[in-house]
């Protein structure tokens, strides 16, 4: 599996941001007021942060455990249990915590930037609640993007392909 491009999550989040910014502006040239989600979806983030790290942890500690064990000697009984198919999951858990981080980021950072110049909302009404949502889903983005890598493997342990992208077969 290969992993996330940061910058395709930046392309991403600039992309959200403007369909927040235009959103905010759509709203606003209609005359309705421009909704405000509050910190709740920032709480939400953090949160999601959190049960994601603590999943990576398992599988990060595994992993070197096992690095650890090939280099000195690997019949000591194991300290870190884990199953593939589960750090398979939790891989690409961090994976949609990235996308949802990067969109949530981008599109709040677009709504408090439309604010913030159309002077349409107070600072501790709007401003600074789509602040807060947008730094926590960037937060979660970037622990997405680090439990990620946490949870990838180095071309030579690949399994039944030898090197990166050769088969066994054509060795």
């Amino acid at each position: 599996m290969t992993r996330t491009p940061a910058l395709r999550l930046l392309g991403i989040a600039l992309v959200a941001g403007l369909a927040g910014h235009g959103l905010s502006l759509a709203f606003a040239s209609r005359g309705a007021p421009v909704p405000v989600a509050g910190i709740m979806p920032g709480m939400v983030f953090l949160i999601l942060s959190v049960v994601v790290l603590a999943l990576g942890l398992r599988v990060k500690r595994y992993l070197d455990e096992s690095r650890e064990r090939a280099k000195t000697h690997p019949l000591t009984p194991r300290k870190h249990h884990i199953d593939m198919v589960t750090a398979y999951r939790i891989v690409l858990a961090a994976r949609a915590a990235a996308y949802t981080g990067a969109i949530g980021a981008g599109f709040y950072a677009g709504m408090c930037a439309f604010l913030a110049t159309a002077g349409g909302g107070t600072l501790s009404g709007a401003i600074l609640p789509l602040g807060f949502d947008a730094l926590s889903a960037l937060i979660l983005a970037v622990i997405g993007l680090i439990v990620e890598r946490w949870g990838s493997l180095p071309p030579s342990d690949s399994g039944p392909m030898g090197r990166a992208g050769e088969s066994a077969g054509s060795l």
